[in-house]
């Protein structure tokens, strides 16, 4: 397998790139978690929070969004104080807001994975990149 070069500075991120990027999942929780993961990385770099994963499963009850989501007044503070993830009031808060919008969608549509798999009717899409440069930063999939 070809590893792309954004994987090549860390066991870490050889080890996400080879286990796990681009491979389909319709897990609930783990598509959970990698919603508020992204959301951790932005402004980062996602090395940074490979390696913190395990940090941010223990803050955030493992991921478990239909838990996260009835917490009624989050202690956000506490969560702060934890050195391990980053701490970012916003971040950190947006978990809680992403759970009770996850909860939503499983009310709407049966399930998150479906909910989102939707839009490529629950097929992945493969793209033959030649570069990173070829990469686009939008598809008509990703604004819908």
């Amino acid at each position: 397998m070809k590893i792309c070069q954004w994987a090549q500075q860390s066991e870490s991120e050889r080890v996400y790139h080879d286990s796990e990027w681009g491979v389909p999942t319709f897990d609930e929780r783990l598509i959970f978690e990698f919603i508020c993961l992204e959301g951790a990385q932005a402004g980062l770099n996602w090395r940074l929070i490979l390696e913190k994963r395990q940090a941010y499963r223990d803050a955030f009850f493992n991921f478990d969004f239909n838990y996260l989501a009835t917490v009624e007044a989050p202690d956000i503070t506490a969560i702060m104080a934890n050195h391990e993830i980053v701490r970012n009031r916003l971040k950190v808060a947006s978990v809680f807001t992403n759970a009770k919008a996850a909860v939503a969608l499983v009310e709407e549509y049966g399930s998150l994975a479906k909910a989102l798999w939707q839009f490529t009717d629950g097929v992945p899409i493969v793209n033959q990149h030649q570069s990173d440069a070829d990469v686009a930063t939008a598809t008509d999939e990703s604004l819908a």
